[in-house]
């Protein structure tokens, strides 16, 4: 077995590709899930309902892993709410877009947002972008255009 496969949960040696096929086989899962769902319920409806397992793995994640006190006048705090904001508006967008269309079009279009993350990590984090990340942002964005297109 390769051992770039490994993982041990609890510690830092959590194997950022292994996490990443998952993070993305969960994710292709999920997004198929929310379509059959929608088929049954309206857009917010599955938001509440597809949310309520995320609170509850948050809250026993919290319970089970906290290693220290929250500082709430840390940056780390306002970043996180300002994540889980955005990513809720994200989710709910996903939602209605699924509601109307097509999940073939509409996950893999949504899946190009590295390309903003990349280029705002490029301006708030000041990383730096080299050529073949351009040239993939560059792919990226032409894909966007082919993947909007419908022919029918």
């Amino acid at each position: 077995m390769c051992s770039c496969l490994t993982l041990k949960l609890g510690g830092d040696d959590l194997n950022w590709l292994a996490l990443s096929i998952i993070a993305t086989l969960f994710w292709g899962l999920w997004s198929i899930m929310i379509k059959m769902a929608l088929q049954y319920l309206d857009w917010h409806q599955v938001y509440l309902f597809s949310s309520i397992p995320g609170v509850i793995i948050a809250i026993t994640m919290y319970f089970t892993f906290k290693s220290s006190k929250i500082d709430i006048n840390s940056p780390a705090l306002y970043y996180s709410i300002i994540a889980g904001v955005l990513g809720a508006i994200g989710t709910i967008a996903f939602n209605m877009a699924l509601k109307s269309g097509k999940a073939s079009i509409i996950v893999p279009l949504t899946s190009l947002y590295p390309v903003i993350a990349i280029i705002t990590a490029r301006i708030l984090l000041r990383e730096r972008i080299t050529l073949i990340q351009g040239i993939g942002v560059l792919f990226a964005i032409i894909s966007m255009l082919l993947l909007s297109i419908t022919v029918e």
